[in-house]
């Protein structure tokens, strides 16, 4: 560093610079996200789709691979006389507060309607689409 006749450094009167100041927060901002994106999300919201009745579980987990395996081995009662399930879907968090949230939420009217809305064309394929209007024609047909 250089001094300058008044005792200040030559490196603090190039950080008064305003494009200096930018390229220092950038370069923080680029590191912050850097380091943001190489961190494991470790929590995740997750769908499944059974196989056998063509319907839809709701879930959340901090191992998803362990959960899912549990899940087809019949070691969760709600889904074990679902199985085989498959995985359709899954979104990941870094705090579980927000994984559950999601569940909660993929488990009201409003979130199970976003869901058949962002899967519809795999909840198509999967034959989910097809069961929900024979349900619904069975319901009509009834009245």
């Amino acid at each position: 560093m250089v001094q300058s006749d008044g005792g200040t450094t030559a490196a603090l009167e190039i950080s008064n610079q305003p494009n200096f100041l930018k390229t220092v927060i950038y370069l923080l901002e680029f590191h912050y996200l850097q380091v943001m994106m190489t961190q494991p999300l470790p929590f995740c919201t997750y769908v499944l789709f059974s196989e056998k009745d063509a319907m839809l579980y709701i879930g959340y987990s901090s191992n998803l691979e362990n959960r899912i395996k549990r899940h087809n081995y019949g070691d969760v009662k709600s889904t074990a006389n679902r199985r085989p399930l498959k995985l359709i879907f899954c979104e990941f968090y870094l705090f579980e507060n927000d994984a559950r949230k999601r569940e909660m939420y993929f488990k009201t009217t409003a979130g199970k309607k976003a869901l058949k809305l962002m899967l519809r064309s795999t909840l198509h394929t999967l034959g989910y689409a097809e069961k929900v209007r024979f349900i619904f024609a069975e319901e009509v047909a009834d009245i």
